[in-house]
């Protein structure tokens, strides 16, 4: 203690105890002022506070604890200016400072520790650790100063490595090698062999940061080292449930090759973005998907791009669409942002081909940050996790695993946005999903076009339906144009099941549209459903505003369930109906409460019967069978000669329009081949007038030009006018509209071609 050994010039120094210890005690300097030293022990080898152990030149340091223990003060120094230095020991290694160009710390079976009150642990070109245990500690790190690192911790006891670099720093291949002053005065060469990658077994840790010291670049870049033949080159990996971070505070992280864990979490923060070589990739490789990866800048108030074009703006932290395919399948999820991230993140599918992760996607966040999605998005599930708002923006979200969607606040949308998914799980609460402009149309779609669709209270989520339940439906807020809901592919059956409240327009598309027993929809906006083939209708309320039935297939039917109390089934202000209804007196006609009425058959004859009572059948004649198509409660204005059924508007596209068997859109023309009939006043080239009454027209009368379809001239009959002996006589109790099979004008139901000869009967016709 206290005294120094030295060697002048290039003398070397070599302290050895064959069986015992070595220990330099407080301030016992061993230098040498340009040859080799060697400390060896054969059991623990100690050097106490404020010691130096030093050489310069081309003179090395060595020191080894045979079988026992390397202990530095975190005070002591061991310093090979322009060299290099190896510290070996069978057991643990504790660190103070030590300083070369090439500096290997070998473990055989113990750990790596940080001494407490050293300054910085290594200092140095190249760094090779290794050891049978951990490497620094979570809650304490190894500090470096270093350009190239690799790092081994087997994982016998403890596991891990954690390392802390003041700059940038490259994970890379280092080879060390010492020259060991013999007992006879010789040389002998000590190589620790090259080593590659960041690797820790036995279910350790690996945290890497850099970038600690102010002002510094901070760059990580990951490479790949020695690389087993015909395997993929890797530079970190860990074992089991082993996580790995990988921290940039003031640079970049360049991933050059693969980073590999089995069951444990990858992060992935950095101050600039993330960049990837062409062999860089993010992989778990559990068949079991357990490891989720998180990317995220280091400041958690820096706003954040996925997708887009361009470089990022500045400040901006970026991600772009084509490196997404880095990050391979096989996580649990990839989380992007964090619990404390505050910024902007967006998510931007305007690009070609859009964004697409292979994974289940979790976005994270902080009171005060946002979140947009715009564009296509692609992953297996979507969760939408903390306090930020999202904002979709003309957006389509494809989404293909169990998980689904899952939006835990509240949400905004504008444009049209399309959501495609298994599963739909709205965790905002009522009127959290809101229309960001009152053009916004949302369609909800199972990811399956097979999946069956649930609405209302009774629908229940599981991996068979695609289920829309209360909380679904009480967190759509009022605002949107539209909302679908099924795809208008209708190859896949939709029920109502309890009840079910819009307080937008909804449109409903499915093969086979069912309502349960006692269920209802219930809107304060138009209600559209349209089925491929048969619709059950319980109970729809959309008072004031319009009902929409459309059962499209040519033997499709229209029927009823028997609803309680007035046994209506639709309350509206106006009703359409395509469709056949129940063969006449076996099934349950459509009942409907409504001013105005469309009915629409694809064949046969449409009639038109008011009932003594008041009600308004409406029935169609297909090779003399009578379909029932429904019931009208209300006598007032009752029917309409629209001459073609509402146009379909869907964000899915364009549906086509049923024609007839020559695919011709469906036309029909006025007939003037009789003595005397019935004739529309409307607008034909000018020469009728537009007076509304009826005129008589005589045989060979004809218009100037052929009869244009009527789509502007709609044809109503009212109750205005008729008396106490009009409504007794027989001639007035009921009303047809006869004409030839599948000839039928538009005005009178039919969706077909063709204008032959028909007579038209009502009791009063007002234009």
């Amino acid at each position: 203690a206290g005294q120094a050994v030295s060697a002048h010039g290039t003398g070397s120094v070599r302290i050895e105890a064959l069986a015992g210890s070595v220990t330099a005690g407080t301030a016992a300097d061993i230098r040498s002022s340009a040859g080799d030293i060697t400390l060896r022990a054969g059991q623990n080898l100690a050097l106490g506070a404020n010691v130096d152990v030093a050489t310069a030149g081309t003179g090395t340091v060595s020191l080894n604890a045979v079988a026992g223990t390397l202990t530095m003060a975190g005070t002591g120094n061991v310093t090979a200016t322009g060299s290099s230095a190896r510290l070996r020991a069978q057991g643990d290694i504790a660190l103070g400072n030590v300083t070369a160009t090439d500096v290997s710390i070998d473990s055989d079976t113990g750990a790596i520790v940080n001494a407490a009150g050293s300054s910085k642990n290594v200092t140095a070109t190249n760094l090779r650790l290794q050891a049978d245990d951990a490497i620094g500690a979570a809650g304490r790190h190894i500090t470096t100063n270093v350009e190239t690192l690799t790092a081994l911790s087997t994982g016998t006891t403890t596991a891990g490595i954690f390392v802390t670099e003041d700059d940038a720093l490259t994970v890379d291949a280092v080879s060390v090698s010492v020259k060991e002053f013999t007992r006879t005065a010789g040389q002998d060469e000590i190589t620790d062999a090259a080593q590659s990658d960041l690797v820790a077994g036995g279910d350790g840790d690996i945290v890497l940061v850099a970038g600690a010291r102010a002002g510094s670049t901070g760059t990580i870049t990951l490479n790949g080292g020695l690389v087993v033949p015909n395997a993929e080159p890797t530079a970190v990996s860990t074992t089991g449930a082993g996580r790995i971070s990988i921290v940039s505070q003031t640079g970049a992280v360049v991933v050059n090759s693969q980073i590999l864990t089995e069951q444990g979490d990858v992060e992935l923060r950095s101050a600039q973005s993330l960049q990837w070589g062409p062999q860089g990739r993010a992989v778990t490789t559990d068949p079991a998907p357990q490891a989720a990866l998180q990317i995220l800048p280091f400041d958690p108030a820096q706003d954040m791009v996925i997708g887009g074009q361009g470089a990022a703006a500045a400040g901006q932290w970026r991600f772009s669409a084509e490196d997404l395919d880095r990050l391979l399948p096989g996580y649990s999820k990839v989380v992007i942002g964090g619990d404390a991230y505050t910024g902007t993140i967006t998510i931007d599918g305007t690009v070609s081909g859009g964004v697409a992760f292979a994974n289940p996607v979790e976005i994270r966040t902080a009171a005060g940050a946002d979140v947009e999605i715009k564009g296509e998005f692609r992953a297996e599930s979507l969760r939408v996790d903390g306090d930020a708002p999202l904002r979709l923006t003309d957006a389509r979200v494809i989404l293909s695993e169990t998980a689904g969607l899952v939006l835990q606040g509240s949400a905004s949308f504008a444009g049209d946005v399309t959501i495609t998914a298994p599963t739909l799980a709205f965790e905002g609460g009522a009127g959290s999903l809101t229309a960001a402009q009152a053009s916004a149309r949302l369609t909800l779609l199972p990811q399956d076009a097979s999946q069956t669709v649930v609405i209302g209270s009774g629908a229940v989520a599981g991996a068979a339906d695609f289920a829309v339940g209360t909380r679904e439906l009480a967190a759509l807020g009022d605002g949107f144009a539209r909302i679908e809901i099924g795809h208008s592919s209708r190859a896949a059956d939709l029920r109502v099941e309890g009840r079910a409240e819009f307080s937008d327009g909804v449109e409903l598309w499915g093969r086979a549209v069912t309502m349960a027993p006692g269920s209802s929809i219930v809107s304060s906006a138009d209600v559209t459903i349209r089925a491929a083939g048969d619709v059950v209708v319980g109970s729809i309320q959309a008072a004031g505003q319009t009902v929409t039935v459309r059962a499209e297939g040519a033997d499709s039917t229209v029927e009823a369930r028997p609803v309680a109390g007035t046994g209506v089934n639709v309350v509206a202000t106006n009703v359409v109906l395509e469709g056949r209804g129940p063969v006449d007196g076996t099934g349950r006609a459509l009942r409907v409460a409504s001013d105005r009425v469309d009915v629409h058959t694809p064949t046969g004859m449409v009639l038109r019967q008011t009932q003594t009572n008041g009600d308004v059948h409406f029935l169609v004649m297909v090779d003399g069978v009578n379909s029932l198509q429904l019931v009208n409660t209300q006598r007032g204005t009752v029917a309409t000669g629209n001459t073609t059924l509402p146009s379909v508007q869907s964000t899915q596209g364009i549906v086509a329009p049923i024609v007839d068997a020559a695919g011709n859109n469906p036309v029909w023309a006025l007939s003037t081949g009789r003595t005397q009939q019935a004739a529309f006043a409307s607008l034909w080239d000018g020469e009728w007038s537009s007076a509304a009454s009826v005129r008589a027209l005589s045989v060979g009368q004809r218009p100037l030009a052929a009869a244009p379809r009527l789509a502007t001239a709609d044809v109503t009959w009212t109750a205005a006018g008729w008396t106490e002996d009009d409504l007794q006589g027989d001639g007035l109790r009921s009303a047809f509209l006869l004409g030839q099979p599948a000839r039928q004008p538009a005005a009178a139901g039919l969706l077909a071609a063709g204008s032959p000869a028909f007579d038209y009967w009502v009791e009063n016709l007002t234009l």
